[in-house]
């Protein structure tokens, strides 16, 4: 989840968190700085991009808010014909081969992805508009292989002698399943096929409008809502990961004279994930009687040494809310000059990302081996103090502004000139919930704003490029 979901990209050597993501001039980069993508780890809608570059390394002033390289791509917009497309895709396990770790047969696998788009006239030579739709419907079976106790191990007949099983302990244990598998001693595999259930919806639509001879105006929203749910470890619980994306850029250009051109935007971007969130199946699992936290209602997790770690009752995994939302307005000015194509302009990017990572929210129990587990007597316990919170409200601002004059010297050779100002001030968070330890010598940590000092109001970035035509 910190990592994002879309495919890790390496550009020039860059790590896959330097890059960044534009879609008609609005950045899609969120929280994690990563390739974007839904929790099913893909990006549709490839039938709405109309054109892309990549700039690798070496970019111009005119292009930032990265180290790594640059994606950029529009979408489609409508005409004066109609024009569209409609595809199916179909596959399952039919063909497929058994893996070495499946059963008699490959698990079940059936995919269906399917979409169309048009684009067309609304007011001809006026008002077009375009829509595309991409839909994914997917159940994978996967072969799950868990380490539970047998049989014998519950009732404290273990291979090193016999124990007393503590009354409670022996309801714990019962809620694990019982080996499957092959047997090695006191613990036992367990195997299952683990259903995995996924589906999206994608929709970009975008109006052109062509306001006068020298006003153009453009207006596209994108959604993507993404979904994915298998079972948790020991099949005692489901747990589901939804992620949801929204994109907008409202974009206006307007001619000035045959050599003046200005391009101002306004652009959204707004992601929602949940990862980690769980339903328990196991009875007793959310009985109050068997809760590790006052008032938490539900079992915490269960780490045994040589056993599969017991997921617990209802949201006791670690979970990872994360909303994201980002502004952006930017202007760009084009001014050709003789030789000179001297451009200006600047971007600013308003963030507001508010999360809730839980860890351990229902306690976790740690035991070193099945013997003290059966006997109880755990060696650890961590858990959430009561009347502590995880919840975050960070907010920051990413500023920027450029000059760029590309001179062209003669037929065969040019020189590009430009000056970049790139900021972002230190993020905060609503409610003061920061903290640091400013040297290491410190005896406390200090509570507050601000979290750290600002290096980045000094980040100047020049350019300098020659290029010439040898031939």
């Amino acid at each position: 989840v910190n990592q994002g979901y879309g495919l890790q990209i390496s550009i020039s050597g860059s790590r896959p968190a330097q890059n960044n993501f534009s879609l008609d001039g609005v950045s899609l980069t969120t929280y994690n700085g990563s390739t974007p993508g839904s929790i099913n780890g893909l990006n549709l809608g490839m039938d709405a991009v109309q054109e892309f570059s990549v700039h690798s390394s070496t970019y111009s002033a005119q292009y930032g808010r990265a180290g790594g390289g640059l994606v950029n791509a529009v979408t489609k917009s409508g005409g004066n014909q109609f024009h569209g497309g409609l595809f199916y895709f179909h596959r399952n396990d039919n063909l497929d081969a058994r893996n070495f770790f499946d059963g008699r047969q490959p698990p079940e696998f059936r995919r269906h992805q399917l979409g169309g788009s048009l684009g067309g006239p609304i007011l001809r030579d006026k008002t077009f508009f375009f829509a595309n739709y991409e839909g994914l419907r997917q159940a994978r079976g996967n072969t799950t292989i868990n380490t539970t106790l047998t049989a014998e191990a519950r009732k404290g007949n273990l291979t090193t002698g016999t124990v007393a099983v503590d009354p409670v302990m022996a309801q714990v244990a019962a809620l694990y399943p019982l080996p499957n598998g092959e047997i090695f001693g006191d613990t036992g595999l367990f195997l299952f096929a683990n259903d995995e259930t996924s589906r999206e919806h994608f929709v970009t639509t975008r109006i052109d409008q062509n306001v006068s001879a020298t006003d153009k105006l453009f207006l596209r929203y994108s959604f993507d809502d993404g979904f994915k749910s298998n079972e948790t470890d020991l099949a005692v619980g489901v747990r589901s990961n939804p992620t949801r994306f929204q994109s907008a850029a409202l974009e206006e250009t307007h001619v000035f004279s045959a050599n003046l051109l200005n391009t101002a935007r306004f652009g959204f971007l707004r992601t929602v994930t949940v990862d980690g969130r769980t339903v328990s199946r196991a009875p007793g699992a959310d009985n109050p009687s068997f809760a590790f936290v006052p008032a938490s209602g539900v079992m915490g997790t269960i780490d045994v040494t040589g056993l599969t770690t017991f997921p617990g009752g209802s949201g006791a995994a670690n979970i990872d809310a994360h909303a994201f939302n980002s502004f952006q307005i930017g202007d760009d000015v084009t001014w050709m000059r003789g030789p000179h194509s001297l451009k200006l302009g600047g971007r600013f990017e308003r963030i507001r990302f508010n999360t809730d990572s839980q860890s351990r929210q229902h306690g976790d129990y740690r035991f070193r081996s099945l013997s003290q587990f059966l006997t109880n007597v755990p060696d650890r316990f961590r858990g959430q103090l009561p009347g502590t919170d995880t919840i975050r409200g960070h907010r920051q601002w990413i500023g920027a502004v450029y000059f760029q004059d590309t001179w062209r010297i003669s037929r065969r050779l040019s020189l590009d000139l430009g000056l970049r100002w790139e900021w972002t001030t230190v993020p905060t968070e609503v409610n003061g919930k920061v903290a640091n330890l400013d040297k290491l010598s410190d005896t406390e940590m200090r509570v507050g704003d601000p979290l750290f000092d600002n290096p980045s109001l000094a980040n100047i970035l020049p350019r300098l490029c020659l290029a010439w035509d040898l031939l």
